[in-house]
């Protein structure tokens, strides 16, 4: 093997590192409230829960994940000249890396994080009502699910991706249009999909 085919392999290997940083880094996030969700570190869920509460959060990182990215292709261009292999491997990482958080993990995550369950006031079967959530990405389930649990009548939470909410509620407490004013839903617009019950 000689000298060349070894600095290409670690221009390679460098580009794929940075990648994957970048990748990872602007999600870090999402990363942390479903962390902070899954262990039930409360003061920290908080913390996460204001920073994500913004819809345009998610496009604002995907764009930063890019950004980071174009910073180092044009500071390794400018000290190595042009490398293509280099530059693919390195926005073709942080593509992948974005496609997998966001439409694998992301999702994968929040559906076994997505049920909640609170007090049965009754001994009527719960009415079930479906909503859609203007979510930028299945990472912000877990932050509409505690919203949820905090509407009084409020029994369980289901998440489906890769925007749907089966909320089961006592009718006696709540209904649709009670838990449609939940706070949160002033940033990410909800609209009932179905509702099976007399709510």
């Amino acid at each position: 093997m000689d000298c060349c085919d070894n600095k290409k392999e670690k221009k390679a290997s460098k580009g794929f590192l940075q990648g994957l940083a970048y990748g990872l880094l602007p999600h870090a996030g999402c990363i942390a409230l479903i962390l902070v969700t899954v262990l039930g570190i409360a003061g920290f869920g908080s913390f996460f829960k204001a920073v994500l509460g913004n819809n345009y959060f998610m496009p604002v990182m995907i764009g930063l994940s890019f950004s980071l990215a174009t910073v180092s292709a044009l500071y390794h261009i400018k000290k190595n000249g042009v490398d293509l292999q280099f530059l693919t491997i390195l926005y073709s990482t942080v593509l992948a890396v974005n496609v997998l958080l966001l439409f694998v993990i992301f999702p994968v995550v929040a559906v076994n994080t997505g049920t909640i369950t609170g007090a049965i006031v009754t001994d009527a079967p719960p009415d079930v009502v479906t909503l859609s959530v203007a979510i930028p990405c299945p990472g912000h389930a877990p932050l509409i699910i505690d919203e949820l649990k905090k509407v009084d009548g409020v029994i369980s939470v289901s998440y489906r991706p890769p925007n749907y909410f089966d909320v089961s509620y006592d009718s006696l407490i709540s209904s649709p249009d009670l838990i449609l004013k939940a706070d949160i839903f002033n940033e990410f617009k909800a609209s009932i999909i179905k509702n099976r019950g007399g709510g």
